[in-house]
């Protein structure tokens, strides 16, 4: 267990059905932050046994916590103040410290849509459809919970509305986990510009960089998904599918940099796998 557990002070604890979007709104809420080293995500779900949860002593020996983290993002089934209760009694023993921050978030009961987005996410033998139509999902009693936890800080619940994934959102989600948006872009290359002065009219060069041979995240992600394809298809992919985007900007100080980059929209990505016969929609 990570010696640095004393540096955590908020918790954000996730409730809500299975397909709800909980986990991904958690990867793409820490992928999204300028600081994501202070956030450790506890993805429950990854530390099942018997299709039970392990102890959350036991996770704590898993995850990775360094100095810096000072937020836990609980992602679990967690439906009702007995199950946060549960969690935040253990974690509070491990952290031998009860003054925390605790944020909740209700994803409101949405079982449709959360039938169609679990659809496909795992298989058959393991989707959670049953959970979906029978579990009973409550809203948290904040008066509850602060009356069993005096010294925590619980903050105003946190609502979200479910929404309904498109058939490529579901698709991709296992390769691009952290993406809420359709397009890909690679990193810029500069294609030169100019670097201002703030102590006189002189302007200096900026010297353009080489254009990349390769579009890193493209080719990954082709071989991941379709890893037998031949080098015609893949030639034809990209060629209807990759496109270099050219923008400016400029600084306070009268620079102007001219960049680009290569970008894909997973969705035209999609529709043209299924078109050529190397993916199927019920994939």
């Amino acid at each position: 267990m990570s010696r640095y557990c004393g540096n955590i002070s908020n918790i954000n604890i996730l409730m809500g059905l299975p397909g709800s979007g909980k986990t991904t709104w958690a990867n793409n809420y820490v992928y999204n932050k300028s600081a994501s080293y202070r956030y450790c995500i506890i993805h429950f779900d990854d530390f099942m046994v018997d299709h039970k949860y392990i102890p959350i002593h036991e996770i704590f020996k898993k995850v990775y916590i360094s100095e810096y983290t000072d937020t836990l993002i609980l992602d679990g089934l967690f439906l009702n103040s007995n199950n946060i209760e549960k969690q935040l009694k253990d974690i509070i023993n491990i952290l031998h410290n009860d003054n925390l921050n605790v944020y909740i978030h209700f994803w409101k009961e949405n079982r449709e849509y959360c039938l169609s987005n679990d659809k496909g996410r795992r298989s058959k033998s393991q989707n959670s459809i049953i959970t979906i139509n029978n579990a009973k999902l409550e809203e948290p009693n904040i008066e509850y919970l602060k009356s069993k936890f005096p010294n925590t800080n619980f903050k105003e619940i946190i609502y979200h509305t479910i929404i309904k994934a498109t058939m490529w959102q579901k698709f991709f989600e296992p390769y691009l986990y952290c993406r809420s948006g359709s397009i890909v872009c690679s990193s810029d290359w500069c294609l030169g510009g100019t670097a201002g002065s703030c102590w006189s009219d002189s302007l200096s060069t900026l010297t353009p960089e080489p254009q990349p041979e390769d579009f890193k995240e493209f080719d990954e992600l082709i071989e991941k998904v379709c890893p037998n394809i031949s080098f015609m298809q893949y030639k034809k992919i990209k060629r209807e599918i990759v496109s270099i985007k050219e923008s400016s900007y400029g600084d306070y100080y009268g620079g102007v940099e001219y960049s680009a980059h290569y970008e894909m929209d997973l969705k035209k990505l999609y529709n043209l796998l299924i078109e050529m016969g190397l993916i199927h929609e019920d994939e």
